[in-house]
C-alpha cells in the first residue's frame, strides 16, 4: 500500500485532534540552572541530504576519558527537540562527569523512520570520530533514549553492531514503544481508546505503509531473531508501571536476556510514561541507574 498525501493529512487531523491541549508547563529555574552545568554547543550536521541540530553538552566536571553519550529526545517520532530536553542533556553530562550529544532529529511531520534512523546514526558516527579530541573515552560509548528515543536508539545500536565500526559499549532504553503490530492490552480497553488512536497515527506517520520497515528489527524489534538479540551490548531497560509499553519493555529485556546480552530491568513504581525528562516523580532515581550503569 503506497503513503499518500491523503493518509498524511488524515494522521496529522488525528494528532491534532486527540493532542493534550494544556501545552508544556514552563521550567521552574532550578531546572533551568541544570543547563549551567555544561558547556553547550549547537552543531550542525547533514543526514539524508537534510541539516539538523545536535546539543552537545560536555560537562564542566568532565573526567578524564570521559564517557560519552548518545541520548535521544521522546514525542511520539513527532515532537521536535525542546528546552526540557537540553536541561536533561546536561544534568546527564554532569551526572556520567562526560559528554552528552542530543540530536534534534526530523520528526515524522516531515519524514519517515528511515530519515530520522539516518540523523541518530550520523550523531553517533560524529561522537565517535571526536571523542579523543574531546577528551572522550572511545572506549566508553552508549547509547540511549526515552520513548520514540529509545527506539529509535535500540535500532542504530543495533545498525553500529551489524557493521562492527562504531564500539558501542551499552545502551540503555526508557519506556521505549519497540513492538509494532502488536497492540498492547491496555490501548484496547475502551478507557484508552485515544491513546490507542493517537499512537495508531504516530506508528503510521513513522512507517509510511513500508512493509520493509515492518520486517526490519533495525525498526520493529518484534521482527528481530535470537541471532539480532545476541549482537546488542550491555543493556539497561526501563520501564514506567502506569507506561502502556512496560510489558514490552519487560518483554524485551527478558529476550535480551535469553540472547546472551547482561541485561538489567527496572520498572518504577507509580510511575507514568515521560517522568524522567519532564523532571517528575523518581526522575532522580532513573537517572543514577543509568549513571552508574553507564560508568
Amino acid at each position: 500500500m503506497s503513503w499518500t498525501q491523503e493518509d498524511y493529512e488524515r494522521n496529522m487531523q488525528i494528532l491534532e485532534e486527540t493532542a493534550y491541549k494544556g501545552g508544556f508547563p514552563s521550567l521552574p529555574q532550578e531546572i533551568m540552572d541544570y543547563k549551567k552545568l555544561s558547556r553547550i554547543e549547537e552543531l550542525t550536521l547533514e543526514a539524508g541530504g537534510r541539516k539538523f541540530t545536535v546539543y552537545k553538552c560536555t560537562a564542566n566536571n568532565r573526567s578524564e576519558k570521559a564517557p560519552v553519550v548518545l541520548s535521544i529526545h521522546g514525542g511520539g517520532w513527532f515532537t521536535p527537540h525542546l528546552e526540557n530536553d537540553v536541561c536533561y542533556s546536561s544534568y546527564l553530562a554532569d551526572k556520567v562527569g562526560g559528554i552528552v550529544y542530543s540530536p534534534d532529529y526530523t520528526t515524522s511531520d516531515k519524514a519517515g523512520y528511515e530519515l530520522m534512523s539516518a540523523q541518530c546514526f550520523e550523531t553517533l558516527k560524529y561522537a565517535f570520530e571526536h571523542a579523543a579530541e574531546d577528551g572522550g573515552d572511545v572506549e566508553n560509548i552508549s547509547v540511549g533514549g526515552y520513548s520514540a528515543g529509545g527506539h529509535l536508539a535500540a535500532g542504530i545500536v543495533l545498525r553500529a553492531k551489524k557493521e562492527g565500526i562504531i564500539p558501542v559499549k551499552s545502551q540503555f532504553l526508557c519506556y521505549a514503544p519497540l513492538y509494532f503490530r502488536d497492540t498492547p492490552e491496555e490501548l484496547i480497553d475502551n478507557s484508552n481508546q485515544r491513546m490507542s488512536i493517537r499512537m495508531a497515527a504516530f506508528e503510521e506517520l513513522l512507517f509510511r505503509h513500508s512493509e520493509e520497515l515492518y520486517e526490519d528489527p533495525e525498526a520493529n524489534l518484534l521482527s528481530a531473531k535470537n541471532e539480532d538479540l545476541a549482537l546488542f551490548p550491555d543493556s539497561l531497560v526501563i520501564a514506567a508501571e502506569l507506561c502502556t509499553f512496560r510489558k514490552e519493555n519487560k518483554d524485551f529485556a527478558q529476550k535480551l536476556e535469553d540472547a546472551g546480552v547482561k541485561t538489567s530491568f527496572t520498572c518504577y513504581p507509580g510511575e507514568r510514561h515521560g517522568f524522567i525528562p519532564h523532571f517528575v516523580g523518581n526522575w532522580k532515581g532513573a537517572v543514577e541507574e543509568i549513571t552508574a550503569f553507564v560508568q
